[in-house]
Order: structure tokens, then C-alpha cells, then sequence
């Protein structure tokens, strides 16, 4: 889907088709690609009348999302143009909320057909200047939010807060780039050279200079992504428990692919799955991890984790005692992937560390029948005996395949 939609995106302007006009034209256009492209191939994907908030705009008005996901949120980041602040485009609505600059960087409007349709939040997001011409949306432009936020992981987390105040933190944090050019020996993020850059640009034609500037700002941006990263992580770094199940995925490349290089498509996806084998040939760029394969296979295990969650008494002060509670599965009851995960040998164990030791003392948790969900709610009743005193208490969960590896589920 995704090859389908950029070739049919980066459709050039038509007077930039012809290989003579285009070398005299292009380093005056302010736009390459004409909007028809990109929002033709938008609208393919995603339909005409969806609204990224609501119902259809030719539907019913009293319908759930398919499958009942509302509680799904999902937003996208623009910006409006000429100002750096992030506009967040999303399937939900909040209490408003002070941010950058003194107003709510959510966009929502009073009436629906005010509001932005699926495929209007994604050419919003995705007018990167130079490349295409802003989105205007009701006497508003936007372009692409990373000009705003490269990475947006502070501000989904400052999301996340608003919109569960209360709630514990967050069961994991996945923050996905999409490339990055490395050195081959180290695999270190390549930074580059800004003094050449800075020395000629004075000597350009205007048209042309937007362009390199452009050019320039992209690959800078890299940078200031991974920084960005960095900065988020450095910010939660007294919360350990959130710092361990916050993870950034990202590939190391060799060369740089410009935003419109879809002829490079396939061998973006050959280097990427080269950096991902378990014996890759470019170092990994986290150090904390051996390899992207090994990193991949932490953030799988935790995502898996975080399917279960329980319900019952469990407090860190208890006195001796056998609890009865519930594990609950997220899947959606009757799927062919809840069926296949519940099949498998899945074992839970309760974790007691006393407030005065780091010695971990360990519970097998139990179920009470036989075929331990029910299909009907995917639920298990279990039961485990917990030790008198204070005690900080969380469960565990291990999946076949895992070997000795054992994560805390949902909520703890």
C-alpha cells in the first residue's frame, strides 16, 4: 500500500516533467510535486468522507468505530504555516489545555464539518515544504509537523498526561524513526559539516538556496530528532520503571534517501531488514542493546506483556493471605489472535520486594480451571498467596519461547 501511495504522491508539476524545462524551472518553484498527486493517492487509501473524529460524513451518527475501538486514540502533528508551534490532529476530544505558546495545540472544532476528514489530517501532516504546497483547511495552512516537532515523544507523552491525569504511568513508550545515515564502523548517527554549508550559501540564487536550505533542514533534523529523544529521555530519567519501557526503534543507513526518492523504495527495505538480522553488518546506534534484532525482541516481549492485566486486591501493605483475583486478556474475544496467544503455555508469578531488601520473593500464580480464559471475556480466575507486611507487589507474565525471560503485565 504504502509504495502504491508515494509513487502516485510525488507526482512532479506538470511543466517539471519535461527533462529541459525542468532544469531551468525547478530552482524557482516553490513546490515540486502538485497537490492533485498526493491528495488523489490520500483520498484512495483512506476514502473521501471519513472524519478522523465521528461518524462518516454519509453515515449514521449513533455507530462505534469498527470493532468498538474507540478508546483507540490516534493523532497525527501538523503546524501552521509560518509558525513553529505543533498542531495535534486527532480521533478524540479533551478538556482543553494550556501548551506552546498559551493556547491548546489540539485542533478541534464545534461542528464536524469544521473538523478535519481522515485523509485532509494526512495531507496536513505530510506537506513537507519545498516538496508540496501547504494544506489550507478552513482559511488555515498547514505544513508537516516535523518543521515543529521532528519527534514528537515528549509531546504524545504530555498528551498522555492530559488526557489520563490520573492513571498510572504508561505500560511502554515506542518512539519509531525512519532512518538514519550511520557511520559503518562505529555506528554512530553521522553528524555533518555546517562550515562549507554557512560559507556558500550567501553565493546562491534565491530559488535555488530555499531548496539546499530545505535539503539542509532535513537532514539537521535528524539530529535534532535523536536529540529530541535523548532530551525526553533525560526528563524522566528519576522515574526508572518509565525510562526501562521507553524505547526508540530506528535503522541505521549508509546513505541518505531524499523524502521523494521512491525509486530507492526497495533498497531502503533490503538495507532495513539487513540492520534487523540477528547478525547485522552495521553496528547498532543504541548502545544499550547488542543489536536491533535484540532490541526488537524487548519491545515485542513487552508489548505481548501488556495484552494482560488484573483485577483484584493487591496492595503494598497485606497481611499474610491466598488472594483470588482475574487476569484479563485485551484481545478481542473470538479473534484469531486471541485464539492463538491463549492456546499457548502462559504462565503468571507474583513479585514481592520487601521495602527494606532488593531480595525478590516469587509466587506462582494459579488458575482455578483447567482451560484457564474464558472465551466469553477472556478472563482467568487465579489465585496466589501473598506475605504479611509492606512489600512493593506486581505480576509477571512468561510466554513460550521466552526462556527465563519474565515482564510485569499491564499496570505495573
Amino acid at each position: 500500500m504504502f509504495e502504491s501511495l508515494a509513487g502516485n504522491a510525488f507526482s512532479l508539476r506538470l511543466r517539471l516533467k519535461a527533462p529541459i524545462v525542468k532544469a531551468m524551472v525547478q530552482p524557482f518553484c516553490t513546490f515540486l510535486y502538485k497537490s492533485k498527486g498526493i491528495e488523489g493517492a490520500l483520498q484512495h487509501q483512506f476514502g473521501q468522507d471519513a472524519y478522523l473524529f465521528g461518524p462518516p460524513a454519509n453515515g449514521p451518527t449513533d455507530t462505534a468505530s469498527p470493532l468498538g475501538a474507540d478508546w483507540v486514540k490516534v493523532g497525527v502533528v501538523s503546524c501552521l504555516e509560518g509558525r513553529n508551534i505543533p498542531i495535534l490532529i486527532a480521533n478524540y476530544s479533551r478538556n482543553p489545555s494550556n501548551s506552546e505558546g498559551g493556547a491548546d495545540y489540539l485542533a478541534r472544532q464545534d461542528n464536524q464539518e469544521d473538523d478535519f476528514k481522515v485523509w485532509e489530517a494526512a495531507r496536513a501532516t505530510s506537506a513537507a515544504p519545498v516538496y508540496f504546497e501547504p494544506f489550507t483547511h478552513k482559511q488555515a495552512s498547514y505544513i508537516d509537523g516535523g518543521v515543529a516537532r521532528n519527534n514528537p515523544a515528549q509531546l504524545a507523552f504530555d498528551e498522555y498526561q492530559k488526557i489520563w491525569p490520573d492513571s498510572p504511568q504508561p505500560d511502554v513508550l515506542v518512539s519509531l524513526g525512519t532512518g538514519v545515515v550511520v557511520d559503518p564502523n562505529s555506528g554512530d548517527i553521522h553528524e555533518g559539516d555546517r562550515r562549507m554549508y554557512d560559507t556558500l550559501m550567501p553565493m546562491i540564487p534565491a530559488g535555488v538556496r530555499r531548496k539546499i536550505e530545505t535539503g539542509y533542514d532535513m537532514v539537521k533534523s535528524t539530529m535534532d530528532c535523536h536529540k529530541a529523544w535523548v532530551d525526553f529521555k533525560q526528563s524522566i530519567s528519576h522515574n526508572r520503571r518509565l525510562v526501562r519501557n521507553c524505547h526508540r526503534l530506528n535503522v541505521g543507513l549508509t546513505r541518505r534517501v531524499n523524502l521523494d526518492g521512491v525509486q530507492f523504495i526497495d533498497q531502503l527495505q533490503a538495507d532495513s531488514l539487513s540492520y534487523l538480522n540477528p547478525r547485522p553488518k552495521l553496528p547498532y546506534l543504541d548502545e544499550d542493546y547488542g543489536t536491533a534484532f535484540e532490541h526488537l525482541t524487548v519491545v515485542a516481549r513487552r508489548l505481548l506483556a501488556t495484552l494482560f492485566y488484573y483485577k483484584g486486591p493487591l496492595q503494598e501493605q497485606m497481611t499474610t493471605q491466598r488472594v483470588n483475583g482475574w487476569i484479563f486478556c485485551r484481545l478481542r474475544p473470538g479473534s484469531r489472535h486471541a485464539e492463538n496467544l491463549l492456546r499457548e503455555n502462559i504462565k503468571f508469578q507474583l513479585r514481592q520486594v520487601p521495602r527494606d531488601s532488593r531480595r525478590i520473593l516469587k509466587q506462582d500464580v494459579r488458575y482455578k480451571y483447567s482451560e484457564p480464559f474464558d472465551p466469553a471475556d477472556l478472563s482467568a480466575d487465579i489465585h496466589f498467596k501473598v506475605d504479611g507486611g509492606l512489600f512493593n507487589r506486581y505480576i509477571v507474565v512468561n510466554l513460550p519461547g521466552w526462556g527465563n525471560t519474565w515482564e510485569p503485565i499491564s499496570g505495573f
